[in-house]
Parts: C-alpha cells; structure tokens; sequence
C-alpha cells in the first residue's frame, strides 16, 4: 500500500493558502484515501495457507475470495482422489488455483489467465508454489487464434467478468488462445484430473467446437455455466458420456467422466 507522501503535504499547503482551511483538509483526505483504495494492492492471511494473498481494493477480488475461500465452492471437488493434473481456465487472480494447490498436495497445475492487471495478481499469488505450477498468459480456445480482451462489455465490467473475442480486421492481438490439444501437448498430458473452467462464456467456444477430440481425456470438469445457451452447448458436448453431477453456488461439477 502507498503512504503518504511528501507532494500530498505540498499540495495541501498550497491549496490551504487559498481556500476554507477545513475544506482543504477534507479535500485532501477524499484524495489521499481515493488514492489508497483504488485499486490499491494488500494482503490477507489465511489460516490454512503459509503465504499471503494478494488482492485489491476497489475490484471483483474480494467478492471472488468470499466465493472461493469463505463459502468455499471449490469444495464440491473435493472428492477427487489424488488428483495429479489441473487445469484453471480463466484463474483470474489465481484464488481458485490456490484452493486447488492446498487441497491436492499431490496435483501439479497449469493456470490460464489472458488479461493483464490479472495475469500481474494471479502471479504474485502463485510465486511460492512454482514448482507445481505452469502459469500462462494465455487464454483457453477452441483453437490456436489471436484474440483481445473486452473489459467493459459482459456482466458488470468488473475484472472477474472479462471477455476475449478473436481480432477483428486491423485490431492488435493481446493475447493468444490456445486449444486443450495443445496444452495437452506442451506439457506432455495423456489426462487431465480436473478441467476447471470459468471464462465468461468461452466455454460456447471450447464446448461447441473440437471438444471431441479431447473430452475423453478429462476425468473431471467444475464450469461456470453462464447462461442457457452455455448450459446447451456444455452439455451437449457430454452427450456421449456419463458423468455424475452436483451444483454448488454457481458452478456446475461432473465427475468420473466416461464414454458411454
């Protein structure tokens, strides 16, 4: 967090020379708390956890770490058997990750996450378990492609609810997608444990395209499901599969995926 710093003392004197003295103390006040809340970085310490969490003020972030952590929705996973690969679609600051990490000691991670001011978040809360993690930024697709990413469009324009969209004639790319098949393969993956996916309506673009070639390789999927036409295409991708289902908050869990 920033203190307080000399120019805000220079600024305050010359704006109290020349206005209401208590106005100019509250003035400086809203600025210098303004200052410090938006979007500001701390850290919070959780119990089951022996390394800070790094969030900030004036974001979704605080919302999403109740979610995760206080009402644990992540929990309905719990119990996969030693799972030894995840995979975190959408990680955004990375606490889903985190969850993952303390609860499968044994689990190895790769984390996508395609927008910046995230990315920069996700990794200063990943850095103390580099050695069980793979963090890209990167965003999951139906296929490689260059894509940008749309932060004021979808939900409420809040950092949890960020879209990608492939480039339109003339646009500069942020980020490139990156299909399941080709994770699979940089990492040297024949299956993946847990597929966690919470990436503002992608998963149309995932589940509604290729997803054959490579759904018979995933034991476990946790998805957000958006909307009804998520809903649609998500499951009519499982079809062919048998699964078991549980709800919790907003995630849907399929578990013991197989070709039926």
């Amino acid at each position: 967090m920033e203190i307080l710093k000399l120019s805000h003392l220079n600024r305050f004197i010359r704006v109290f020379c020349r206005v209401n003295p208590w106005e100019a103390i509250r003035d400086l006040i809203n600025r210098i708390v303004h200052k410090l809340v938006t979007k500001s970085r701390f850290y919070v310490y959780l119990d089951q956890f022996s390394y800070p969490i790094c969030l900030r003020f004036d974001t979704s972030d605080l919302a999403i770490l109740r979610q995760v952590f206080m009402r644990q929705e992540y929990g309905i996973c719990d119990a996969i058997k030693d799972p030894k690969i995840i995979i975190d679609c959408g990680a955004n600051v990375g606490f889903a990750s985190l969850y993952f990490l303390n609860q499968f000691p044994n689990a190895r991670l790769i984390s996508l996450e395609p927008e910046n001011e995230n990315f920069q978040i996700c990794q200063m809360n990943l850095r103390y378990y580099k050695k069980r993690v793979a963090l890209l930024k990167q965003a999951i697709w139906s296929h490689p492609q260059e894509l940008i990413v749309d932060r004021e469009s979808y939900g409420f324009g809040t950092e949890a609810s960020f879209q990608v969209f492939p480039c339109s004639k003339g646009q500069d790319s942020e980020v490139m997608g990156i299909d399941i098949p080709g994770l699979m393969s940089k990492y040297h993956l024949d299956t993946i444990d847990l597929l966690k996916v919470d990436i503002e309506r992608a998963e149309i673009e995932i589940f509604g395209k290729n997803s054959a070639a490579w759904l018979s390789k995933v034991k476990n999927i946790v998805i957000e499901l958006h909307d009804q036409e998520c809903e649609q295409v998500f499951f009519n991708a499982l079809r062919n599969y048998q699964y078991e289902i549980r709800k919790g908050g907003e995630l849907t869990f399929c578990s013991n995926i197989s070709p039926k």
